[in-house]
């Protein structure tokens, strides 16, 4: 797995580094408690169950999965730019970076 954080071994941040943090307030809102920093997750993510539940829940699908993927813990896995992060939030393209069963 890479780094934990949003910076990039070369130093570099961007987008994704942005889009982490609005994905945590997004989580806060959603769940009402703060995401669980990276090293926790690396050790054990309960991000998704969290999320999943809160799907069961009534909120979109598209919405979850978009915040879960805003949260990957492998920068390069996650939205690289806003544009790309709204549409999936909007279901105009699919999260495809996810497992299926989230």
């Amino acid at each position: 797995m890479r780094r934990s954080s949003s910076i990039r071994s070369d130093g570099h941040q961007g987008p994704w580094s942005d889009i982490y943090a609005l994905a945590g307030v997004v989580y806060r809102a959603l769940l009402n408690e703060n995401p669980p920093d990276a090293v926790s997750r690396m050790r054990e993510d309960v991000v998704p169950a969290k999320l999943r539940r809160r799907r069961a829940g009534g909120l979109s699908e598209p919405l979850v999965r978009s915040v879960e993927w805003a949260l990957a813990l492998d920068d390069e896995q996650r939205p690289q730019s806003v544009a790309e992060w709204k549409r999936a939030i909007l279901g105009e393209v699919p999260v495809c970076s996810l497992p299926a069963w989230l």
